[in-house]
């Protein structure tokens, strides 16, 4: 996963590095969003889970969701506290793991932590 620096102001982005090498991880991480204090939530398809990234990288927690196949994670609620993850339903080319009558919901929970407002971009 790559990161860049990011200025509100003129809406660009520059400076692109790696952020987390997820290559000897399952699964390949999907959609994301950023918490408050900049940690970077992806969506993990394929291995029932959210992963939750510190600034530096390095993986801090894994949510357990009751699908094999998140697709997007993103805080709201009145207080940006409720976590909330789509997933991918049944069909489409990639095969899935039978019983999964849940596949294709959208889930959510309350990690304990706040999110923050999407900033504005126009990249």
């Amino acid at each position: 996963m790559w990161a860049w620096n990011h200025d509100p102001a003129s809406r660009t982005i520059e400076n692109r590095r790696v952020f987390a090498t997820t290559h000897d991880l399952p699964g390949r991480p999907d959609g994301a969003c950023v918490y408050a204090d900049g940690f970077y939530w992806s969506a993990n398809v394929d291995v029932w889970q959210v992963v939750r990234y510190d600034p530096k990288g390095q993986i801090e927690r894994t949510i357990p969701i009751p699908v094999q196949k998140s697709s997007m994670p993103c805080f709201g609620g009145l207080d940006l506290d409720t976590l909330y993850v789509t997933s991918i339903g049944n069909g489409g080319t990639s095969p899935m793991a039978e019983g999964q009558p849940l596949a294709g919901g959208l889930f959510a929970c309350q990690p304990g932590i706040k999110g923050r407002p999407k900033p504005l971009f126009a990249g």
